[in-house]
C-alpha cells in the first residue's frame, strides 16, 4: 500500500468517477451531482491530486491545493477525498488522508484544513477521528439549489 501523485488529467469525465465522494456531500446526493460540471469547475483551480494504491489499484483519491481563503494561505486545503465504494469500510480514507498530512507537512504548510456539510454527521464523525475539528468557520454552499451550511475542520496534530 502506498500513496503517489497523480496526474490531475486522470479522471477526465464522469464515469471516472464511480468512487463514493466524503467529506463534502453524503452519498445520495453524490449521485445527483453533475461530475462533468464539477470537473470542468475545478480545472481552473491549483491543486494536486493522491492516489492510494493497493495491490496495483488506486482505491482511494485526494485532491488537495493552497487555501482558496487568503486568511489562510500557509494551510493546504483537502478539497475531495474518494474511496471506492468497495473498499470504504477498510479505513483507506483514513491512510490517504494522514499521509497526505504528512506529505504537506514536510512541504511546509502550517497545517490542513477540510470544509464538511454540517449536516453530514457521517463525514463530521470520519474527520474526528482523523484529528480534525470545527474551527468555527461557518460558510454556505449552493447544492441542488439548497444551501447547505459549512463547517470548516482544521486537522489538530495530537
Amino acid at each position: 500500500m502506498k500513496t503517489i501523485k497523480l496526474d490531475r488529467n486522470i479522471i477526465s469525465n464522469e464515469s471516472d468517477l464511480n468512487l463514493q465522494f466524503m467529506g463534502l456531500a453524503p452519498y445520495s446526493n453524490f449521485e445527483t451531482i453533475n461530475m462533468n460540471d464539477w470537473l470542468t469547475e475545478t480545472k481552473s483551480l491549483e491543486y494536486h491530486m493522491y492516489g492510494l494504491e493497493v495491490d496495483g489499484k488506486i482505491v482511494a483519491i485526494a485532491s488537495v491545493g493552497d487555501a482558496r481563503d487568503r486568511r489562510m494561505s500557509l494551510w493546504q486545503e483537502i478539497m475531495s477525498l474518494y474511496v471506492h465504494p468497495e473498499y470504504k469500510d477498510i479505513k483507506y480514507g483514513g491512510t490517504l488522508l494522514h499521509d497526505l498530512i504528512d506529505i504537506l507537512t514536510h512541504k511546509g504548510h502550517v497545517s490542513t484544513f477540510v470544509w464538511v456539510i454540517e449536516e453530514d454527521y457521517e463525514a463530521r464523525d470520519f474527520y474526528e477521528k482523523q484529528c480534525f475539528v470545527p474551527n468555527g468557520n461557518r460558510d454556505q454552499l449552493l447544492m441542488h439549489d439548497q444551501h447547505e451550511g459549512l463547517l470548516r475542520y482544521v486537522f489538530v496534530n495530537i
